[in-house]
């Protein structure tokens, strides 16, 4: 798990909502995410390009 989802419990919670397959895409991508509105953004681009 990606360190800033583990030490930030707004994102972590948000993160927990989002399907497998996006979550996954994420941690694999390896992109470091500060804010809910980027984690937002991330999982919606990611959802467009599934």
């Amino acid at each position: 798990m990606a360190k800033f989802f583990t030490d930030n419990s707004e994102l972590r919670s948000e993160f927990d909502k989002l399907p497998a397959a996006v979550k996954n895409a994420i941690i694999e991508a390896g992109v470091e995410i500060s804010s809910v509105e980027q984690l937002k953004k991330a999982a919606r681009s990611i959802e467009e390009n599934m």
